[in-house]
Formats: C-alpha cells, structure tokens, sequence
C-alpha cells in the first residue's frame, strides 16, 4: 500500500511541476512574421525557377506523347465507328 501511495505522490508532483511551466507563445511578434514571408518568398522562388526550367526542358517530349496519345484514341475512335463498334 505504501508503494501505491508513493507512486502516486511522486506522479503528483511531477505533474504539478510540469503545470507549473509558463505557456508556450503560439503567436508571432511582426518581426517574426517578416522574416518568415521573407524566408518563405526566397524559398519559393528558387523553387519556382527550378520547376520552370525543368518544364521548360520537358516541354517538347511531354506535349509530343501527349499529341501522340490523342492521335490514337481519335484513330481508335474513328475505326469503332467505321466498324459499327461505336
């Protein structure tokens, strides 16, 4: 019974330690939220440039298959039509 109590005691304790810590801030100062759309625009930014220049690269291969695909499914359109499929 003594062991029971002692736990409980010390788990008392520890929680009323940990009540007794201040809270934690969850707002920003506006210094903060500066540098933070700051950090944000720059970090954008070169990731936009990254993704440009890779779809630029792309550009042509995609917008060919893509051509290709729809070539096909308009021939394969027209021939089910042709054949009564359609």
């Amino acid at each position: 019974m003594n062991k029971v109590l002692i736990s409980i005691s010390i788990i008392l304790v520890i929680v009323g330690f940990q009540s007794c810590e201040e809270p934690v801030r969850t707002t920003l100062t506006k210094e903060e939220t500066v540098l933070l759309d700051s950090l944000y625009a720059k970090s954008v930014s070169g990731i936009r440039k990254k993704a440009d220049s890779i779809c630029d690269a792309r550009y042509q291969s995609i917008f060919e298959a893509a051509k290709d695909s729809f070539y096909l499914n308009e021939l394969k359109e027209i021939e089910s039509i042709i054949n009564g499929e359609g």
